[in-house]
């Protein structure tokens, strides 16, 4: 079996002689619950003292994911579209805000997600 990190450990390695500091965005897309991938990235987040982004779907958030993460400060909670459906035109890529949707319906649905995610989890949104 090939070592997919092997390249990502080499080009690591080669900053590091260099005395170059890698910064990495690393965050967890599509959140609405606690699973045990989550659980899994949650506690490498806290051994290696990073901060992870967590991606929320408003309209899917589940109570569970909203207590659990009243505990994690090693995560940043980002508000990840609305309800995560696809609006988009036939022959478009797929996207949920614009397609057949008009300008308002995407305000309000913007509106009302940061509206549920200031709900569930407070302050500690980042309205992203």
């Amino acid at each position: 079996m090939r070592d997919i990190w092997g390249g990502v450990a080499e080009e690591l390695d080669l900053w590091a002689r260099e005395k170059r500091v890698a910064q990495f965005w690393w965050r967890d897309d599509d959140a609405h619950n606690v699973s045990e991938q989550l659980k899994r990235m949650l506690a490498i987040a806290r051994r290696f003292d990073v901060t992870v982004g967590l991606s929320v779907i408003p309209a899917k958030v589940q109570p569970r994911l909203a207590a659990a993460l009243t505990r994690a400060r090693e995560a940043d909670i980002l508000v990840h579209g609305f309800a995560h459906e696809n609006h988009a035109r036939a022959g478009q890529a797929k996207r949920e805000f614009g397609g057949e949707r008009r300008l308002q319906q995407c305000l309000d649905d913007l509106a009302r997600g940061l509206d549920l995610m200031r709900s569930a989890f407070g302050e500690r949104v980042l309205p992203v």
